[in-house]
């Protein structure tokens, strides 16, 4: 009980609500743990529940006519997922992928829409949600509309990297037919860009985690 209560206010929707009212909700969610590459929801499927990711990572998808995976978003811990579907859908519109053994809260739609009926509190804090997930979509348009490939590569592992023993490393965590997909251009042209980086000294690549020699050349790219 605890536990879940605790889940709850790590949520921005529900970080502000008093106990009473996280009693109440957390009586109509549940956890559900999923192995890599296990499905979540389908595109069309009755849209239940909403979700909030508790730890690992999720793709959300859509399959083009000739059956291409589209990617449409990362979701990682401490992100929504589908908080659309409690206005706007009756069935999810996109598929949702664990890409890595992760776990989920789940809250049932339908009881949430009457809980939000009775809470103007939870309904301005719902619509703060939207209004967050609207800046980063723009965000994610922007990136793909104005900078170039190597410049988006360049501020994907700038945003993701870390510092392992004195070293600024970019551990890929996705494949890089995923990452190709976020990025918004193909595989060959992300591996080009790879090439190009590692011929200039700017990185190195040692299996699923890229090495950052230059830091200051890698951020140049982004100007």
């Amino acid at each position: 009980m605890i536990e879940m209560i605790d889940t709850l206010k790590k949520i921005f929707l529900f970080a502000k609500l008093p106990d009473m009212q996280l009693e109440i909700l957390q009586s109509f969610c549940s956890t559900k743990e999923l192995s890599k590459g296990e499905i979540l929801f389908s595109e069309g499927q009755e849209a239940t529940e909403f979700y909030y990711v508790i730890a690992g990572t999720m793709k959300l998808f859509k399959l083009s006519n000739d059956g291409n995976e589209v990617i449409l978003h990362f979701q990682k811990e401490n992100e929504l997922i589908a908080e659309a579907i409690i206005f706007d859908f009756d069935t999810y519109p996109a598929f949702c992928q664990a890409i890595e053994d992760s776990s989920v809260l789940q809250i049932r739609k339908r009881d949430f829409l009457n809980f939000l009926a009775g809470s103007q509190t939870v309904m301005f804090e719902v619509m703060k949600a939207y209004s967050l997930r609207l800046r980063q979509l723009l965000a994610i348009i922007e990136e793909l509309s104005l900078h170039s490939i190597k410049m988006r590569l360049a501020n994907y592992l700038l945003n993701n990297m870390s510092v392992v023993d004195g070293n600024l490393m970019c551990y890929l965590n996705i494949s890089k037919k995923d990452l190709s997909s976020r990025l918004g251009t193909i595989p060959e042209t992300l591996s080009r860009t790879l090439k190009f980086l590692k011929q200039e000294g700017i990185i190195t690549e040692d299996s699923d985690t890229i090495i950052i020699h230059d830091k200051k050349r890698l951020e140049n790219l982004l100007n």
